[in-house]
């Protein structure tokens, strides 16, 4: 989650990024404009679109093929683009004025919230967040 909130890669994030991009790349260590879709899904990103891929990544490089430095700056571009995306959903998210104030209903807020952002959350998920909340 670090990524929603500062331009800064941390570590981890990166070493994520190398293993996704082995993954995928060819012989000559590249990958295709293609399959950035794909290793952002697996990077959890939320608001993929091939679109959007494509237009940030000629934004990233002239070439048909990434290395992983040009790889890294796209990263860090389309993480830009989702988190101003995402706080801007979250900026115009109101919850419902007739709500009622019990847990079990905080707890259903939350997941229509995240529904949006393709996140579900499990059982054992909301079970955290009520005994994070103290709504136990």
């Amino acid at each position: 989650l670090d990524r929603y909130y500062t331009d800064l890669v941390p570590a981890e994030d990166v070493q994520r990024m190398r293993v996704i991009f082995s993954r995928f790349s060819n012989s000559n260590f590249e990958i295709t404009k293609e399959e950035l879709p794909e290793l952002l899904g697996r990077l959890c990103f939320f608001l993929v679109t091939a679109e959007k891929c494509n237009q940030i990544a000629k934004e990233s490089t002239q070439f048909e093929a990434l290395d992983f430095n040009d790889f890294q700056d796209f990263y860090e571009r389309y993480a830009h683009y989702e988190r101003q995306n995402l706080h801007g959903r979250l900026k115009r998210w109101r919850p419902n004025p007739y709500a009622r104030e019990d847990a079990d209903f905080a707890l259903q807020n939350i997941r229509q919230t995240m529904r949006p952002f393709s996140v579900v959350s499990t059982s054992n998920t909301m079970n955290d967040i009520r005994e994070v909340a103290g709504l136990k």
